[in-house]
């Protein structure tokens, strides 16, 4: 089923005021306009809250009879309780000018009190007064966001085998330096490796987080060669006649959460704590991981976000273009990225 994960309005300052002291991200009107030109930040080890839901037709909504959550553990709330996309405001950072996009989540249908902020694609940065510029009304029945466009992240497993000039090697053992095969421009080196490491309890309160495991020979014969494990907003390569019928082109890039079947992209059990390895070259790369080609870390993408503090500023060290808002060569993704409405065409 579907997750929906938010910040609780606990750990989000509003004019440097904790929203949950006179529920300070409640619309009585509904459409999120009391906040613009406000300032709002999220602390910097803040609280997820998730929930699964059967929503029938798989959007984040305002006003759909339809979104009730069905498993709340861990949460406030009783099974059965409907949510809604209230608003939907438009974050800046004033430092880089990078603009992030939040749904105020309503829980029980009133709009004066709001429970926390789900975010769209990129987390903002902790910590940080952000300038709200704008503000609508949330999204009608069926025209909102997927919910596997929901807050994602990260990258490969430890124990990915990875493709080198000199044969495949795990990617524990890859340094800064070490030339990676890639697929589109031959050897690379290696510009960066960082890892981000998440507990049990931590995937716990974010079950969308969880690995991915992808099965030996699910995309194809020995694609992947042995079962690859990745972050689930990590892009797999998809290629072949389908993509080029549908979108233009024989390579696509998809989403290793927008492929799960339960049979070939399954979610990893609970209970397990998991590390998370990133690989960045001087652009946005496809790499050969146990057989089957995905991508590299591009900066600024969902997964950067994510990043543990120590780990970000290694990867600012190294690109320090990227602290300004400047992605340079990463601006290009190495391929066309699919929604996840666009990946379900192609099962």
């Amino acid at each position: 089923m579907p997750t929906v994960t938010y910040f609780s309005d606990d750990f989000i300052f509003v004019n440097g005021t904790p929203a949950s002291e006179g529920y300070l991200l409640g619309s009585p009107a509904g459409d999120g306009a009391h906040l613009v030109g406000q300032t709002i930040s999220i602390a910097d080890a803040p609280i997820f809250i998730s929930f699964e839901t059967d929503d029938p037709d798989g959007t984040f909504d305002d006003d759909d009879a339809g979104q009730t959550m069905t498993d709340t553990a861990g949460t406030p709330y009783p099974t059965g309780e409907e949510f809604e996309a209230e608003y939907m405001i438009v974050l800046r950072d004033p430092n880089t000018g990078i603009d992030y996009t939040a749904y105020g989540i309503s829980i029980d249908g009133d709009p004066q009190y709001l429970s926390g902020l789900s975010f769209v694609g990129t987390f903002p940065p902790r910590d940080t007064n952000l300038t709200v510029i704008s503000a609508s009304e949330g999204p009608a029945d069926g025209t909102g966001p997927a919910y596997e466009d929901l807050l994602t992240a990260f990258c490969f497993t430890p124990d990915t085998l990875i493709a080198t000039p000199s044969g495949v090697r795990p990617i524990q053992s890859l340094l800064a330096g070490d030339l990676v095969l890639t697929r589109d421009n031959g050897a690379q080196a290696l510009r960066w490796k960082g890892a981000t490491r998440m507990s049990a309890g931590q995937l716990a309160q974010a079950p969308h987080l969880r690995p991915v495991r992808i099965r030996a020979g699910s995309l194809g014969p020995n694609l992947p060669e042995r079962d690859l494990v990745v972050s689930p907003d990590h892009r797999i390569l998809l290629q072949g006649p389908r993509p080029q019928m549908l979108f233009g082109t024989s390579e696509v890039l998809a989403t290793a959460a927008s492929l799960i079947d339960d049979r070939n992209f399954l979610r990893e059990p609970e209970g397990q704590p998991v590390e998370y390895v990133h690989l960045a070259f001087e652009t946005h790369e496809i790499v050969l991981g146990n057989g089957l080609h995905s991508e590299s870390l591009q900066p600024l993408s969902p997964m950067v976000d994510h990043l543990q503090e120590q780990t970000r500023s290694e990867l600012l060290e190294i690109f320090p273009h990227l602290a300004t808002g400047e992605l340079g060569r990463f601006a290009q993704p190495a391929r066309r990225t699919l929604t996840a409405a666009e990946a379900r065409s192609l099962t």
